[in-house]
């Protein structure tokens, strides 16, 4: 499974389907760029000020994750990822190479950054 970034970055995020599942019921949202993915928890930034007036006042990027974890859980039997981040490392480790050797001749950009172009 793979992350197209909006911005550039093309990333193996997950081994299979399930793994996808747990890092989307993770609720984090990911940043990619050439150099990389990182999923972050949007909410632990608005625990402090973040100068918008809010302070943390209710503001969730997935207000239906609950809903969607109680799915996944019921219907799959499957847990959100506690570190999605770990998921994608694994994933990379596992898959990494394979995929660099197949995009690297289609998209050099998204294997100069691993240093394999």
């Amino acid at each position: 499974m793979l992350l197209l970034g909006d911005e550039g970055g093309v990333h193996v995020v997950a081994r299979d389907l399930p793994e996808l599942l747990r890092v989307l019921a993770s609720g984090r949202s990911p940043m990619c760029d050439w150099d990389g993915v990182d999923y972050y928890d949007e909410r632990e930034e608005e625990d402090g000020d973040a100068g918008d007036g809010d302070a943390g006042g209710g503001y969730d990027p997935c207000p239906e994750n609950p809903a969607f974890r109680a799915w996944l859980r019921d219907r799959f039997g499957l847990e959100a990822a506690e570190d999605p981040n770990a998921v994608v490392r694994a994933a990379g480790a596992e898959l990494g190479d394979a995929f660099a050797a197949w995009i690297g001749p289609l998209v050099p950009d998204a294997v100069a950054a691993r240093g394999t172009a």
